[in-house]
């Protein structure tokens, strides 16, 4: 999980060591109450990072974030963690807009019900969606917002 720019850049370093730095993609993932109210920052911190940016520009400026419900249903509620995820969702999508960066949201809907009660249901997308607002298909009953151009 995501809770530092410092975690991405790990991911940098391990990706670059083992010979595949531009060759993956880099999704961080933000789940925490205090992640998801972080991840404007963390983000614009990678965004602005030349060693970060690189590879970015090579993959057309695409950004997938995943931005989970389990250990922030844990930590807030689900009512809480669910207007966290939205907050993060708009944030995140001006962020991405001041940086030139395309952005895609991945929210993993299908926790089960004993990590975190109450009844299971994604949140609406942001209301300001990024370029095309497209909904990607994915599986685990996840949802991704976001530019797919």
């Amino acid at each position: 999980m995501t809770q530092c720019a410092e975690d991405v850049g790990a991911g940098l370093i391990l990706a670059d060591r083992v010979g595949l730095l531009g060759r993956i993609d880099l999704v961080p993932l933000f789940e925490t109450l205090d992640a998801l109210e972080s991840a404007p920052t963390v983000m614009s911190e990678c965004w602005r990072e030349p060693r970060y940016r690189a590879p970015l520009a090579r993959r057309g400026m695409r950004q997938v974030v995943m931005l989970g419900y389990s250990d922030s249903a844990q930590d807030a509620g689900y009512l809480a963690s669910t207007w966290a995820i939205h907050r993060a969702q708009e944030a995140l999508g001006a962020a991405a807009e001041m940086h030139g960066v395309r952005l895609s949201f991945f929210t993993a809907a299908a926790v089960p019900l004993d990590v975190a009660a109450g009844p299971r249901r994604a949140p609406s997308p942001p209301s300001r969606p990024a370029a095309s607002g497209e909904r990607c298909p994915s599986p685990f009953k996840a949802r991704c917002w976001g530019s797919t151009s």
